[in-house]
């Protein structure tokens, strides 16, 4: 497992912690192994979204364990309604899948870390005090897939290394145009922005795929917005 090993010292009382998962088997499961760990103490469990908020009302939490895949309210909403009305408790998603949308979701929100099924009591317990700490926790295949998707990217500027280069080397209100095109604006709104002609929209328009090497308005939005991914 990921942790950021810079923050502060650990804490001397148990980390407090919610669990909430709509699976009962599993949450029973984890609930009881996590109890025999001395530096944690699950306070309270929930079996969806709502349960989860429900309990934090009534006691003090350090972290909220929360599946991403739950009825009611999933665990990113559920993360953005914590955050938002629980500053004080942190948020680690857990889930036992892990397709490439769940890491672009949990990383969008203010989650401290992802962590996964499959991963041992001791890396799960490890990683809640962790981020109980502010330290950001990562579970194996998440970490993996992070990577990934990186390093694509990564190859992917670097096949397109002429596409970026005119774009930096575009004139400016050409750029100007280029950067509404990718904010999805449409040539009307475009000219009205600038001061000009539709028709003087539409030939930097043309003049901006020619150097980019694009043969469509879509071809040139698809590429830009994944150069701009990461």
């Amino acid at each position: 497992m990921t942790e950021n090993t810079g923050a502060a010292s650990e804490k001397k009382e148990p980390v407090r912690v919610l669990l909430a998962d709509d699976d009962e088997g599993y949450r029973r499961q984890l609930s009881s192994l996590l109890g025999t760990v001395p530096y944690i103490d699950v306070v309270a469990v929930a079996g969806d979204g709502r349960e989860a908020l429900n309990a934090l009302e009534k006691c003090q939490v350090d972290v909220a364990l929360v599946d991403i895949a739950m009825p009611s309210m999933d665990g990113v909403e559920v993360t953005k309604v914590i955050t938002e009305c629980y500053p004080d408790t942190k948020v680690v998603i857990l889930s036992g899948l892990v397709p490439e949308d769940y890491i672009e979701k949990v990383l969008a929100t203010e989650t401290m870390g992802f962590l996964t099924k499959d991963m041992g009591v001791d890396d799960i317990a490890r990683g809640l005090r962790a981020a109980s700490q502010g330290q950001q926790v990562l579970g194996p295949e998440p970490t993996r897939l992070l990577v990934e998707g990186y390093r694509r990217q990564a190859r992917f500027r670097e096949e397109n290394a002429d596409f970026l280069e005119g774009v930096r080397k575009l004139p400016k209100r050409q750029r100007t145009v280029y950067d509404m095109l990718v904010l999805s604006y449409q040539n009307k709104e475009i000219a009205k922005a600038i001061g000009y002609s539709e028709e003087s929209v539409r030939r930097d328009q043309m003049k901006i795929r020619c150097q980019l090497g694009c043969s469509s308005r879509t071809e040139l939005l698809l590429k830009a917005a994944r150069l701009t991914q990461y």
